[in-house]
């Protein structure tokens, strides 16, 4: 059985903002820059805030080697933070639809 390869925290932040382009657009950037960190492997130190903050990512997913371990109770307040995000999500979406 093949083993899969574990999704990067930008491929993670990716996936929630829908796909590269919106990210950039939800980060006021071009999709060229998101594209390039995506072969980097890394989100710019000063850009981790943003994409924490509009994806519910974790900035010690995002950058570990600047933020280093999470504090005690971290994982319950970004669980938190994701669940707020995706209602979010889901009132744009019946929104949009008209639901």
């Amino acid at each position: 059985m093949k083993k899969r390869k574990q999704k990067s925290a930008l491929d993670r932040a990716i996936a929630v903002a829908g796909n590269p382009t919106e990210l950039a657009r939800l980060l006021k950037t071009t999709k060229q820059a998101v594209f390039g960190w995506q072969k980097a492997g890394a989100v710019p130190h000063k850009r981790v805030l943003d994409v924490e903050r509009l994806t519910g990512i974790s900035r010690f997913d995002l950058a570990p080697d600047v933020c280093g371990d999470p504090p005690v109770g971290w994982m319950e307040q970004l669980g938190k933070i994701r669940a707020e995000i995706l209602k979010k999500r889901r009132a744009d979406a019946a929104a949009l639809w008209g639901e």
